[in-house]
């Protein structure tokens, strides 16, 4: 008997979730309806909308209000008036991609889908075609700012468009035209390849550079080149010419340094009108040691020694009396003899300390001024010294380059 009333039990509960689940179900299936048929109707009020500002020939609003009325609820005929706003504004590549979407949804025969034939076959009448030849490939082409995929048979409404192609290595081309109804427009590409900057310093003035044979002028020189392998030279008199093939690639810079003073590329002649390398260049050694020792012994070293010796014996003097002040001071201290202790202190003391002051002092000032004008006299020779350069102490390539993007 418990038995049954279980299972009772059990198939009451299974029903009350069965129709939980369908009750349920309904609900959401009335409140589908009940938004379908709000968005009906809010598509048709735009819609409406739409109507009216297109019978006021406000066709930027109407279009607006049509492409929302779409959104909603995709009716072909939306799609018909959409075009319709299209070629209001002289748009027609739109217009023709909207009544040719138009045409495919109609199942049926129509008036509308007899005029949306006529509309086609008249916008298409009107459309202009422009063409390029020789677009590079890789080359990216815009028109208006909007990327194109192909390059022929562009159809385009009827009025004025901006054209750049750009592509690596080349200058950017640009063309501006206009087009008419059912013009033919066909428009050749040249691109100009970008030349490269060749950067050129010396170690020597008045060095002549040429390019392929060709006087470019004088170093240091910074130039544009076609890009490609050229023959370069570099000539200064008295000395050997430098001769290189320079690869020049187009929209980049290359720099080097021409360095004539080296193991490799020696002097000509032994003329001494010929001109030596340029001071402070990075070929440089240092000053030259014979000319340095030359004035070794100029007047202001002299003083200088003769100052730092005085001054050196006045702070030894002054040592001396300081330490027999301080010997004599502890020989009194043993006699302990009172009448000599006072003499010393009242008349002995006081000339030590005089002593010792003035030849420590004197001694340092005049020590320090005897430095000083060492140093001064030591800066003076290595500004007045002539750079020296040994050639044959050094291992140097004809050229220092260096490549600059």
């Amino acid at each position: 008997m418990l038995l049954l009333k279980s299972d009772y039990k059990f198939k009451m509960m299974v029903q009350f979730i069965i129709c939980s689940i369908l009750f349920t179900l309904l609900g959401f299936v009335n409140i589908s309806q009940a938004d379908d048929i709000n968005v009906e109707k809010d598509a048709a009020r735009l819609f409406e909308k739409g109507v009216v500002f297109f019978r006021d020939e406000n066709y930027p609003a109407a279009l607006s209000f049509f492409q929302q009325s779409y959104l909603l609820n995709a009716k072909a005929s939306v799609l018909y008036n959409i075009a319709m706003c299209y070629k209001a504004q002289y748009r027609y590549v739109d217009a023709i991609a909207h009544f040719e979407k138009f045409i495919d949804l109609q199942m049926e025969e129509s008036l509308e889908l007899d005029r949306a034939r006529q509309e086609l076959e008249y916008l298409k009448s009107q459309l202009g075609i422009f063409s390029l030849l020789g677009v590079p490939k890789k080359a990216v082409v815009r028109l208006n700012g909007r990327e194109l995929d192909t390059y022929a048979l562009v159809k385009l409404d009827p009025g004025s468009y901006y054209l750049n192609v750009t592509a690596s290595g080349f200058e950017e081309y640009k063309l501006q035209f206009s087009i008419d109804a059912g013009e033919e427009l066909v428009r050749e590409v040249t691109l100009i390849q970008k030349k490269g900057i060749l950067s050129v310093n010396c170690d020597l003035q008045k060095v002549s550079i040429w390019i392929n044979e060709k006087f470019m002028g004088n170093c240091p020189l910074n130039t544009s080149l076609t890009p490609g392998k050229v023959y370069f030279k570099a000539e200064a008199q008295g000395w050997k010419p430098y001769t290189k093939v320079v690869d020049i690639v187009p929209g980049e810079k290359l720099s080097f340094f021409v360095s004539f003073a080296t193991e490799g590329n020696m002097r000509t002649s032994t003329d001494k009108n010929v001109q030596q390398p340029i001071p402070n260049s990075p070929l440089r050694t240092g000053p030259d040691t014979t000319t340095t020792r030359a004035k070794k012994f100029g007047p202001l070293r002299v003083a200088g020694l003769v100052t730092t010796t005085t001054g050196a014996l006045g702070v030894a003097l002054g040592l001396a009396f300081l330490i027999k002040g301080e010997i004599n001071q502890a020989r009194i201290e043993e006699s302990n003899d009172q009448q000599a202790r006072l003499e010393y202190n009242q008349k002995v003391l006081p000339l030590n300390l005089a002593f010792i002051a003035s030849g420590l002092i004197a001694g340092s000032v005049t020590l320090v001024t005897g430095l000083t004008l060492l140093k001064i006299n030591r800066k003076r020779n290595r500004e007045k010294a002539p750079n020296h350069v040994n050639v044959s102490r050094f291992q140097l390539s004809p050229m220092s380059m260096s490549v600059r993007f």
